[in-house]
């Protein structure tokens, strides 16, 4: 392969195959780095690649052991991705670029890491999920959180059966499998002490009659029909219950199941439904419940009643994607169409529901037949601070009774106001509902892009919100250096799940300021368009799920 080295005929090369059949594939010499074990003060212990001597952030360090510890590939072999140990004084982690992104090289640098020692090469598995690649005595590297030298937590490796360090979780996704000959190394399933997985029941929707968005006539009774599916670990049993969790038209109460549900099974639900005389934006949510109190697999049917008087929205000018500066004056324009069966009375009109943008609260429509457009012009200026802005306008008839447009209540109108200073969201790590154990440790980061007018500097920084429920080393993050417009910059934030039950959800929001103390305007794109993250406060939300250990 590119970049090995080479050896006589009478060795195996480095290929990937046990050329010369002696049950090793591809000899050290060839092209396998031997990394060596080094300990510091308090038992720290940092890897080399040399016998002689440590590698320069380990300076001081004495051998543990003159046999190397593992082998890692000391050129990239195919499912193989780049092992680096990055140190901060006698806190040394070792991570693969191949991990999640809370193990980035980048977001440890950010933290005064020196990530420059490279060990080799490894795979990445889920223990005791897929079998190690067949390279001579499989070993594991198996990552733990543990406290860091920042006051913050950090992942640590142990070598095949030691010992993790005192209060350490084991992260069963975060195994390296690398190649070693050495006593210490045991089976995948000895390498991590996992908890059981809690089992969780779970099902699907494979149909329902009446589907959503359904327009019924009024006064009706209705039958609505689901077949669902059973396909999670788990049987559901008779007792297990089926209640409304939203709407109050079709029955009140619990249902039992009434007989088990093995799993690979269909189970059809069928419901009466009184279809109210009016309405708008109706709905109907029914979950499964299971003994303890935890309910699954919701099944939603949103549907409208048949008015004599109704609205469709034909489009919304300028889009709500469109970016406005502050205290700018501008026209928006609705074009409605008669989607009812009977003429728009003379006095229908539009009726502002709360004063935000526009300059009018009333504006009149007037007659229009069925299957007719007209377009209403709203005059509106944006207000001076940035974010999506947002009115809501509803369709009364001469009586001042309601119209449904589209099904609705209201049309929305947006003004997306952005001012001198934004910032762009690229990337980020532990994406919402990212699940880790109670207690432990990780580093939140986000990658923001400068897209306003001014460069940034150490004066620009993130605070958290004061209704934080995650654990923060730190509580302002600052950009390292000067970031010029359309320049990136990552923000690193050691934090720490709660030690509270599992199954509990925690978050935290941080805000970005700016040099004088304003907050500054952050977008992310969604569905391929740039939306605002927030109107009220720019917040960058981590969510976690704190979820048991288990093995997979």
């Amino acid at each position: 392969m590119a970049g090995a080295r080479c050896v006589g005929p009478d060795r195996d090369p480095c290929n990937g195959r046990d050329d010369d059949g002696n049950g090793i594939v591809d000899d050290p010499e060839s092209c396998w780095a031997s990394v060596f074990t080094y300990r510091g003060p308090g038992q720290a212990r940092c890897f080399g690649l040399s016998p002689l001597s440590p590698p320069p952030p380990c300076a001081g360090y004495t051998l543990a052991n003159r046999e190397p510890s593992f082998a890692l590939p000391a050129t990239p072999v195919p499912g193989t991705s780049a092992v680096r140990q990055c140190s901060h004084g006698d806190e040394h982690v070792v991570l693969s670029e191949a991990m999640a992104p809370d193990t980035s090289r980048e977001a440890y640098e950010a933290l005064g890491f020196d990530c420059r020692t490279t060990l080799g090469f490894a795979w990445t598995m889920r223990p005791a999920l897929e079998a190690p690649p067949a390279v001579g005595t499989p070993c594991a590297l198996a990552r733990h959180a543990t406290a860091a030298a920042l006051g913050a937590g950090q992942w640590r490796f142990t070598l095949g059966a030691e010992a993790p360090p005192a209060g350490a979780t084991c992260d069963p996704t975060g195994t390296l499998w690398v190649l070693s000959d050495v006593a210490v190394c045991m089976t995948e399933a000895e390498t991590c002490a996992l908890a059981d997985c809690p089992i969780r029941p779970s099902g699907s929707l494979v149909s329902q009659r009446f589907s959503s968005g359904a327009v019924l006539e009024p006064e009706m009774v209705i039958k609505q029909r689901y077949v669902l599916l059973n396909d999670g670990p788990l049987p559901w049993l008779s007792h297990w219950r089926v209640l409304r969790t939203e709407g109050r038209h079709s029955f009140t109460g619990v249902l039992p199941l009434g007989r088990e549900i093995a799993v690979g099974q269909e189970f059809e639900l069928e419901f009466e439904i009184g279809i109210p005389a009016s309405g708008l934006d109706l709905v109907e949510v029914w979950r499964i419940e299971a003994d303890d109190f935890y309910t699954f697999l919701p099944v939603r049917f949103e549907f409208d009643v048949a008015a004599e008087h109704a609205a469709h929205v034909v489009s919304i000018l300028p889009s709500a994607d469109t970016e406005f500066p502050p205290r700018h004056a501008l026209e928006l324009e609705v074009e409605l169409e008669n989607s009812g069966f009977t003429t728009w009375p003379a006095g229908t009109r539009l009726e502002r529901e709360d004063a935000v943008f526009s300059e009018f609260s009333s504006l009149p429509v007037g007659a229009l037949g069925p299957g007719e457009h007209t377009r209403i012009a709203i005059a509106a200026r944006t207000p001076d601070a940035f974010g999506e802005h947002v009115e809501r306008w509803s369709l009364v008839d001469a009586a001042g009774d309601p119209v449904p447009i589209d099904g609705a209540r209201y049309i929305t109108l947006v003004l997306r106001v952005i001012g001198e200073y934004r910032a762009h969201l690229l990337a980020e790590s532990h994406r919402a509902d990212t699940h880790l154990p109670p207690g432990t440790p990780f580093i939140k980061w986000f990658r923001l892009e400068n897209r306003g007018r001014r460069e940034w500097s150490d004066r620009w920084v993130l605070r958290p919100s004061a209704l934080s429920d995650l654990e923060s080393a730190i509580d302002v993050v600052r950009p390292v250096g000067l970031v010029p417009p359309g320049e990136s910059v990552l923000f690193a934030i050691p934090m720490r799940v709660p030690s509270a039950p599992a199954h509990e959800v925690f978050e935290e929001g941080w805000s970005f300021y700016d040099d004088r103390g304003g907050i500054v305007a952050i977008s992310r794109t969604v569905d391929g368009a740039e939306r605002l993250t927030s109107s009220r406060g720019a917040w960058l939300w981590t969510r976690i799920v704190a979820t048991p250990p288990c093995r997979p």
